[in-house]
């Protein structure tokens, strides 16, 4: 293959033997994973876009259209504090890279021509795109849990990740009196709890989840009333309207909180990403062939955000899940079976073949 980056460190790698066409079916996924993550969350699409590329090699089988595997950097956004940031510059969506440093205060940018001035290879160019195809792992225990091989994703589910700081006054925890503490610790605490009461409570959606995922404490010392709490609130649902429920509705929770207090209250929206409908044709197909093989398949939605969800915005995007044993994932426990793997892979060549030939 042609091997190919862009300037934020994506890699490509082009299968382009005896095609008449210049349109790619670009399949893949990506290979980052979280801390303590496990081995096969993102890296199972690459290595079963790399095995389709091989077996369609190996077979001298004839193609129209050009075959792209990619592995998208920065999914999981551990490194420079945002997710999909791959995906997001493959599709123009990154106007200041600025704010995206690691830890270190390196610019991605500079991190990503570091890494492909070392490797040496072409950029990717403007290739156009006919239709892009995902496999991953579920991440969630429908399918294991249902015994079925092969889910044929619907929708995926937006999210928001809100930031909620809470400030009061530090002191003394032994000579400061309860009525004259302005401590933002309990306020933090109701706020946490009321986050799964209007998730679970929604009137219409059953597909709301919410989650306080992460919380800071300032200073953090078991002798001294914190200063200031931050909350960090991750929502989805593959209802926009959903979201806009958890949403507004905890932030009215916390204003009502803290409205006869001393305490200070800001929320913000840090991330977001709306929900997204993946292409009718491409599940009808990927459907098709799972029942071709005699597979069991669900339609089902990914409660999970993946580049595709980004890349369905511009084009013809499909995924296909394989069970997660006991729906573990970003966890060392992540495991999926190599037999599911394979009848993943096999759908996803089938899949990838009706649409390049």
């Amino acid at each position: 293959m042609g091997i190919y980056f862009d300037e934020i460190g994506n890699l490509f790698g082009k299968y382009s033997k005896n095609t008449e066409k210049e349109e790619s079916v670009m399949v893949g996924s990506h290979i980052d994973s979280v801390k303590n993550g496990g081995r096969f969350d993102g890296v199972v699409g690459v290595m079963g876009a790399l095995e389709v590329i091989r077996t369609i090699d190996k077979n001298n089988i004839a193609l129209k259209h050009p075959i792209e595997l990619v592995a998208f950097v920065e999914e999981e956004g551990t490194t420079f504090g945002s997710t999909l940031l791959g995906s997001k510059f493959f599709i123009d969506e990154i106007k200041d890279f600025s704010r995206y440093t690691d830890d270190d205060g390196v610019f991605i940018l500079e991190k990503a021509e570091e890494f492909t001035i070392k490797k040496d290879y072409k950029k990717r160019g403007n290739t156009p795109i006919k239709a892009v195809l995902e496999m991953h792992v579920e991440q969630g225990n429908v399918l294991y849990s249902e015994n079925i091989t092969i889910g044929v994703v619907t929708n995926i589910a937006g999210v928001n990740w809100l930031s909620i700081v809470l400030k009061g006054q530090s002191n003394h925890a032994g000579s400061t009196p309860m009525h004259l503490r302005k401590d933002p610790f309990p306020t933090a605490g109701l706020i946490i709890n009321e986050v799964e009461k209007i998730a679970k409570n929604c009137p219409f959606s059953d597909t709301l989840v919410g989650t306080a995922g992460s919380i800071k404490v300032t200073p953090n010392v078991t002798n001294v009333i914190p200063s200031e709490v931050e909350i960090n609130v991750d929502v989805r649902d593959i209802s926009q309207k959903g979201m806009d429920y958890l949403v507004t509705n905890l932030k009215e929770f916390a204003e009502k909180l803290i409205e006869d207090s001393e305490i200070e209250l800001f929320i913000d929206v840090e991330e977001t990403a709306p929900p997204i409908k993946l292409s009718d044709k491409i599940m009808n197909i990927i459907s098709e062939k799972a029942e071709k093989r005699s597979f069991d398949f669900k339609h089902m939605h990914s409660g999970a955000v993946h580049d595709s969800s980004l890349l369905a915005k511009k084009y013809d995007v499909g995924m296909i899940f394989v069970p997660s044993i006991d729906g573990i994932s970003h966890a060392p426990e992540e495991a999926t079976e190599y037999e599911d793997i394979e009848k993943g892979a096999n759908v996803l060549l089938d899949t990838v073949l009706e649409l390049s030939t």
